[in-house]
C-alpha cells in the first residue's frame, strides 16, 4: 500500500495520477490531504509502544492519517470522529477499498465541548489530531464550507485537547501537529487537560524558521519534553 505526499484524485480511487500515489475520495471543494497528515501517521507510529491497540483522530476526514497509521501498523484498530456528514461517508468508501473495514472504524459526531467521545471516555491507547491552525480572521477565507472548517477555527485547539483528555486512557498518548509559532498557547492547554507534555519535533525547512511542531503528550503524566527537529 502507497502513500505520497502529493494530492489524490478525488474521482475514482482506483485511478493513480502518478507513481506511488493512493488516491482517496474526498469531498468536493474540501481540503485535500497532504504531507502533514501522513508525517503525523508515521510519527505516531514510530513512537506508540507495541502494547497499544487502539488509536483514535479527532477530525479524521477522509481518513488518511489513520489509513497510513493502520497499513504501518497493523496491531492497531483506529476510530475517526469527525462533525461534518460529508467526510465521514467518503472515508467510510475509502475504507472498503483499500480493505480496512474490520480494522477502522468512523463516526460522525460534534467535536464540541462536554460531547465527541462521551460513550468513548477513557477508550484508546492514542489520539492523534491535526486540527484548524488558523482562525476565522487569519488569511483569506475560502469560498468553500468544508475547506474552510478545515483550516479556520476560534475554538478547535481547546476542544481537541479536551477530548482527547476524555477519550484516552491512564497514561495514553496524545500526538498532534501545530503550527510552532503558536506552540505556547498548545502547551498552556496541555496542561489544562492533564496532558504531559514528553516529546515535541520541529519541522525546519533550509534558512527558514521553525514551520510546524508535532508533540506528544501523556494523559496524567509529568511535564518531561525531549526535542528533536
Amino acid at each position: 500500500m502507497n502513500f505520497s505526499k502529493t494530492s489524490p484524485s478525488r474521482q475514482d480511487p482506483s485511478h493513480k495520477t502518478e507513481k506511488n500515489i493512493l488516491p482517496l475520495i474526498q469531498a468536493e471543494g474540501s481540503y485535500r490531504y497532504g504531507e502533514e497528515a501522513l508525517e503525523l501517521a508515521k510519527y505516531a507510529a514510530s513512537l506508540l509502544p507495541q502494547k497499544a491497540a487502539t488509536v483514535a483522530e479527532l477530525g479524521c476526514g477522509c481518513g488518511a492519517s489513520l489509513f497510513y497509521l493502520a497499513d504501518l501498523r497493523n496491531d492497531l484498530f483506529c476510530v475517526g470522529f469527525e462533525n461534518q456528514n460529508e467526510h465521514i461517508g467518503y472515508a467510510r468508501r475509502n475504507s472498503r477499498y483499500l480493505g480496512l473495514e474490520t480494522r477502522t472504524r468512523f463516526i460522525q459526531c460534534e467535536l464540541g465541548h462536554n460531547s465527541g467521545g462521551a460513550f468513548f471516555s477513557e477508550s484508546f491507547d492514542a489520539v492523534i489530531a491535526n486540527p484548524p491552525f488558523y482562525t476565522p480572521i487569519e488569511g483569506r477565507p475560502s469560498k468553500n464550507d468544508l475547506r474552510n472548517s478545515a483550516l479556520r477555527s476560534s475554538r478547535a485547539l481547546p476542544i481537541f485537547c479536551e477530548n482527547a483528555s476524555r477519550l484516552l486512557s491512564h497514561h495514553g498518548f496524545f500526538f498532534l501537529v501545530y503550527p510552532a509559532a503558536k506552540a505556547q498557547s498548545l502547551f498552556a492547554l496541555l496542561r489544562t487537560y492533564r496532558l504531559g507534555l514528553r516529546g515535541a519535533k520541529l519541522v525546519i525547512r533550509p534558512h527558514s524558521e521553525a514551520s510546524r511542531i508535532y508533540i506528544t503528550a501523556r494523559k496524567n503524566a509529568a511535564e518531561r519534553c525531549v526535542w528533536t527537529c
